[in-house]
């Protein structure tokens, strides 16, 4: 299998839309250029021959259609040496079995029938074909030359006598001359042959059903030409340099010009006329389920149609189509369909089709053959013999699994290399959108963090005007409540002082500390005045809310150098656990300022050692800061004196 025929397997690479058909029958040679337009025919071309010879007459067709511009490669072949036949077969369309057994089996159970199908094309059916003979005196000469070669057989002539042939029988009983019969014994080479092997074609359709058949049998629509007649008729084609794709039987292919449906219930049936045969096809929805042959004439042309009509006859049967391809003209063809009304008293209809309207030489078996080679539907409706032996499927040849395993390979890294394309131009684009969501968000965030530290700048105003505020309430409070209740508590509580000291107590201090209260140093000159002042005094400062605690009375000289008692105590707010958690932590405050003091003196000894005059001026200095001390403990800030006058 060289390049173009594996390519030309590939329905992806086998798109013809131009090819030239052939028609051989027992006149000539006739052939039309047919391309496609869209799901329609167009005949761009014609050509006719009528040389005898088949190889000179495909060199005169090529070269008329050449010279009127076509310039296409394809031909098709439509042969009354290709017989037909419906086939009832134990195997599925979709079956497991290599193309060559297939047509093995094809090929054993159509061997009789091509056999009687060459058998019928004789001189003499060519003659009557060309109505220089009759049925009748083809019979007559039959007989004639039947008599003679008995008797030559019976009277022991030798061997070396020949027996009477068909031609000189008919020209001595005077129906026609030899000369005029050897014209067309050359014509009659296109379809006979000495050969007997044979090549086949098919087309599945489906499961044959009726009450004769057996179950799991298949309907094969199958034809069959001598494989050394199909390969002389490919060698005419090759000389010309095109290429012959495949032949055909010359009726029957009309079929694929039908409307069909997949629908069972969709009965028709087809009867295709040529002066040489006449054909019907019984479809089923999309599918042949009978077919039915005669050989044709002129004067028969009629009752074929009707036996044909009854052998197919169906109940189902919807519509009856009528493929003319014999009738020479419009009124011919007229007549004859209403002719066929008649006789089978029902009516039919004329298979047509546009491509025809404006040709001399097309027929509607070539236009289905164009179909069938162009793969527009309806085409396996019909069987054609391929020119190429049965091949195996492509996926079954090694040459072909590597070009698919190459090309898949292509494909995947093609793919991924996209994918990976796709995907990086997909994270770019997320990246740039991303990136410009990201500058949205940090000029939002920009904007946040500036209404942020406004807000911020506004607390920290609010907690100004708040502290502000509170400072102003404070000093209010203070001002309005606090100082106001304070003087009147003072002014009450020194009042009452002056009220209550007894006349032999004298007030030595009297001081308020924010957090102990009130510290209170006097002198009695009895101890029983000490008490009494003492109890006085709680009497004052309970309402007050105010408690004596830490009451200390010694004998002590006061004023004059009496000898008397001194008298100290403290008035407080806080309760006894306050009042002792204070204590501790004034307790501790001055064993921390002893510690300090002791440190610092300690420091002051070793620099007084190690420089005399510095620890003169030290000393010096010690006792001015202790002469300051003691003035600083004699005059608190926060004392009053209060004396009795």
């Amino acid at each position: 299998m060289n390049l173009n025929d594996f390519l030309e397997r590939i329905p992806l690479f086998n798109k013809v839309t131009s090819v030239l058909v052939c028609e051989s029958d027992f006149n000539g040679l006739k052939a039309a250029v047919i391309t496609r337009k869209g799901q329609d025919l167009v005949v761009a071309h014609e050509a006719r021959s009528d040389n005898p010879d088949f190889s000179a007459a495909v060199a005169e067709v090529v070269g008329q259609v050449r010279v009127q511009g076509w310039a296409g490669k394809h031909a098709a072949l439509l042969s009354p040496a290709v017989m037909m036949a419906l086939l009832e077969l134990p195997i599925a369309a979709k079956n497991k079995l290599a193309p060559k057994q297939l047509a093995d089996q094809i090929q054993y159970e159509l061997e009789p029938l091509i056999n009687q199908h060459l058998g019928s094309l004789t001189i003499g059916r060519l003659l009557v074909l060309q109505g220089l003979l009759t049925d009748e005196q083809v019979e007559d000469i039959l007989s004639h030359q039947a008599e003679l070669n008995n008797a030559q057989s019976n009277n022991y002539i030798s061997s070396s006598s020949v027996h009477k042939r068909f031609g000189e029988v008919a020209d001595s009983l005077g129906y026609i001359s030899l000369a005029r019969i050897k014209g067309y014994l050359d014509r009659q080479a296109c379809f006979k042959t000495s050969s007997e092997d044979i090549q086949c074609g098919w087309s599945a359709q489906g499961l044959a059903v009726g009450e004769d058949i057996p179950r799991n049998m298949h309907h094969w629509l199958t034809s069959a030409i001598n494989k050394t007649l199909l390969r002389q008729w490919q060698a005419a084609f090759t000389a010309q340099d095109i290429k012959l794709s495949a032949i055909y039987p010359l009726v029957g292919s009309a079929t694929s010009l039908l409307n069909t449906q997949s629908k069972l219930d969709s009965h028709q049936l087809l009867i295709e006329v040529t002066p040489s045969s006449v054909v019907g096809i019984y479809l089923v929805g999309d599918k042949v389920h009978g077919l039915h042959v005669l050989p044709n004439s002129a004067q028969s042309t009629l009752n074929n149609i009707a036996e044909t009509f009854h052998v197919l006859e169906q109940e189902n049967l919807l519509n009856i189509v009528l493929a003319d391809s014999a009738s020479a003209n419009q009124a011919e063809a007229i007549k004859l369909i209403n002719s066929v009304e008649h006789v089978i008293n029902r009516p039919a209809i004329a298979l047509q089709n546009d491509a025809l309207n404006q040709t001399g030489h097309t027929t509607l078996g070539m236009l289905g053959v164009a179909r069938h080679i162009m793969r527009m539907k309806g085409a396996s409706l019909i069987a054609g013999v391929s020119v190429q032996e049965p091949q195996p499927p492509l996926l079954q040849n090694v040459a072909v699994r590597a070009v698919l395993a190459l090309l898949v390979l292509l494909l995947t890294v093609g793919i991924v290399e996209s994918v990976q394309k796709v995907r990086e131009s997909l994270i770019s684009s997320e990246n740039d959108e991303l990136q410009v969501e990201v500058d949205r968000i940090k000029a939002e965030e920009a904007k946040i963090q500036a209404k942020i530290d406004e807000v911020k700048k506004l607390k920290e105003k609010i907690k100004t005007l708040n502290d502000n505020n509170k400072s102003v309430k404070d000093m209010t409070e203070l001002l309005t409540t606090t100082l106001p209740k304070r003087n009147e508590m003072v002014s009450s509580l020194l009042v009452n002082l002056t009220k209550l000291v007894p006349d032999d107590v004298v007030l030595n201090h009297f001081s308020e500390d924010p957090q102990a209260g009130f510290h209170i140093s006097a002198w009695s000159l009895t101890d029983k005045s000490a008490n009494l002042f003492i109890k006085n005094l709680q009497t004052v400062v309970n309402p007050l809310g105010y408690q004596i605690r830490d009451i200390d009375i010694a004998q002590s000289i006061g004023r004059l150098g009496l000898m008397g008692y001194k008298v100290e105590f403290n008035a407080t707010a806080l309760s006894e656990e306050e009042w002792k958690a204070l204590k501790e932590s004034i307790a501790n405050e001055e064993l921390a300022q002893e510690a300090d003091i002791n440190q610092d003196q300690q420091v002051s000894e070793q620099a007084l050692s190690a420089n005399e005059n510095i620890s003169v001026s030290g000393a010096a200095v010690d006792v001015a800061v202790s002469a300051s001390q003691t003035d600083v403990s004699e005059a608190s800030p926060t004392s009053t004196a209060v004396e009795k006058p």
